[in-house]
């Protein structure tokens, strides 16, 4: 039988920011891809930190060796956020863990016939995508809100400065970076749900914010319990920015004195069981 393959290529609406500095940010396009095999629609929501329950499976098409950022390949190119660290980050009260790479340049192929139907797909949370182009929030103004709330905190500025990732996916940010101390993982995710009162156009904004660890030899992820704010702006609210200031330097401050905590206590970490 003869494979139908499909194109997978980087999107507009979807790509990574890996160099953050003094309120400059470069933006790759990108397309996002795991290397785990989930078969349920709400574990894979779970596991790639989803706002929706996927509805579809495919597989992805290599060439040469296979998945992996280090081959040397004509046809496509793919990253990890971090280096030597390729698990997907907690957010939107989703755990992550899976294992996730970033195609940045390129295609790679999709065989169609591997099509695997999840039962339960195609359920969205509250905040979900509405639309991509009508976002509140941009990927810029998110990062500066963080990279001024880091001014506050003890570790070495220029250090955490260096570490600062974030992930746009369709309508929805997520930031993560690293403590230089701690060498826990922090992030910050916002999403949105769009709705009018009267004539006007408002956005309910959520923002959760986790720090996590993991240990790669036993396969566990201890993750902190998520720690949320929220919103209502119209777009002009947005020019007048203290709300949100507020909002995400409080995230900050919180994470980075929650990081500080050991990961085997109980009460504020729990055990997730990392995917192969």
């Amino acid at each position: 039988m003869r494979k139908e393959s499909g194109i997978i290529a980087p999107r507009s609406i979807e790509g990574v920011i890996l160099d953050f500095r003094a309120g400059s940010e470069i933006i790759k396009e990108g397309a996002f891809l795991t290397t785990n095999k989930i078969e349920h629609s709400k574990m894979a929501q779970q596991f790639l930190s989803l706002t929706y329950s996927p509805r579809f499976r495919y597989n992805c098409i290599f060439k040469g060796k296979g998945i992996n950022p280090d081959d040397k390949n004509d046809c496509y190119k793919l990253i990890t956020t971090f280096k030597d660290y390729n698990r997907i980050w907690p957010a939107f009260g989703k755990m992550g863990g899976a294992r996730e790479y970033i195609l940045t340049e390129g295609t790679l192929d999709y065989d169609k016939s591997s099509e695997y139907k999840f039962k339960f797909g195609g359920t969205t949370d509250f905040f979900k995508q509405d639309n991509p182009q009508a976002y509140p929030l941009s990927s810029g103004m998110f990062l500066r809100f963080v990279y001024e709330s880091f001014k506050d905190i003890k570790e070495e500025f220029e250090k955490i400065v260096k570490t600062l990732r974030a992930k746009i996916t369709d309508s929805e940010l997520i930031l993560s970076w690293k403590g230089p101390k701690t060498r826990k993982f922090y992030s910050i995710s916002c999403a949105y749900r769009e709705f009018n009162q009267y004539f006007y156009k408002l956005f309910f904004v959520k923002f959760w914010g986790v720090v996590w660890e993991d240990n790669e030899k036993i396969g566990i992820r201890h993750l902190s319990k998520p720690v949320t704010d929220s919103a209502v702006f119209s777009k002009g609210d947005l020019e007048n920015t203290d709300r949100l200031s507020q909002i995400i330097g409080g995230l900050v401050n919180y994470l980075s004195k929650t990081a500080k905590i050991k990961v085997d206590s109980s009460l504020l970490y729990d055990k997730i069981i990392l995917p192969d």
